[in-house]
């Protein structure tokens, strides 16, 4: 699922592959691409990407005996990204949902927000994570292109060395958890870009406890959490047709549009030659997917 191009024993370039099985039985083929500035116009994207879908038509081959819907490949890419736009679109691909990136650009304005009655903050734990990530998962059931959780989704953040559960901000009732704030730090991003931004990787509330500014309330403990880090922003990603207001609630909390990304798709036909990428450029196929 994972191809490296090299020249002269340097990496420029990769192809990834992954698969997931949506709620409503759909199985999306995830590709990304990534090619170096400096060897790009030289048709190098056009290879990963035919590289990439023969790497679906396989899986997607594999699993057909399963039954399920029909297979479509997906890739992201930001609005700014002409070259993979233009490539995509030689291979059929056609924009699908929209998504913000959205960055508030201080910490230090925070409005003060009370929690909702009846509800209290808990540290999460390494014993209480497993039920925080089904929380969080739940409270996205609705949503466009929700999966269920796996035991790979729970290992995946639980051993990924960026996760720091102190900064996770989980408000309880009784026993049930009502909210969620996942929050992250990529620390090496911020050193090789020069900033002090901590992302809010997740904001789930479920559907008893909606309605009554806990997601407002979580949101600005998380922001709190990251100030008293020493960081300077907070970052997000929004569906840009969230069915529960979100984009509008992050705006009202100072967040600011900074990109757009879209969701690109096509069937995925076992074996469709007239529509492999003939043309376009070979910016990033998908450089980068927003947080939830």
């Amino acid at each position: 699922d994972l191809l490296l191009a090299e020249a002269d024993g340097r990496l420029v370039g990769l192809a990834r592959h992954h698969r997931e099985l949506e709620s409503d039985g759909t199985p999306v083929h995830w590709l990304t691409g990534v090619v170096d500035p400096a060897v790009r116009r030289r048709g190098l994207g056009r290879v990963l990407l035919r590289h990439n879908l023969e790497r679906a038509r396989a899986v997607a081959a594999a699993a057909e005996r399963l039954g399920l819907r029909p297979p479509v490949a997906s890739a992201w890419l930001a609005d700014t990204e002409a070259g993979g736009i233009a490539l995509l679109a030689g291979a059929g691909f056609r924009p699908v949902r929209w998504f913000f990136e959205m960055v508030r650009p201080t910490l230090a304005d925070l409005p003060a927000v009370p929690l909702p009655p009846g509800l209290e903050l808990r540290p999460a734990t390494p014993a209480t994570a497993r039920r925080i990530l089904e929380a969080d998962w739940e409270a996205f059931r609705d949503h466009w292109g929700h999966t269920e959780l796996t035991e790979a989704d729970v290992a995946a953040v639980l051993d990924d060395p960026e996760t720091n559960l102190d900064l996770w901000q989980v408000a309880w009732d009784g026993d049930e958890v009502a909210g969620v704030v996942l929050v992250v730090v990529h620390e090496a991003e911020n050193r090789l870009l020069g900033r002090r931004r901590g992302w809010l990787a997740s904001v789930g509330v479920r559907r008893p406890w909606r309605r009554r500014g806990l997601a407002t309330a979580l949101m600005v403990r998380a922001m709190e959490a990251l100030r008293a880090r020493g960081l300077e922003e907070a970052a997000l990603g929004v569906d840009a047709d969230n069915p529960s207001g979100a984009l509008g609630l992050y705006e009202r909390l100072g967040f600011r549009r900074t990109m757009r990304f879209a969701v690109y798709r096509r069937q995925l036909a076992a074996a469709d030659p007239d529509r492999d990428p003939e043309g376009g450029g070979d910016r990033d196929l998908a450089a980068h997917r927003p947080t939830r």
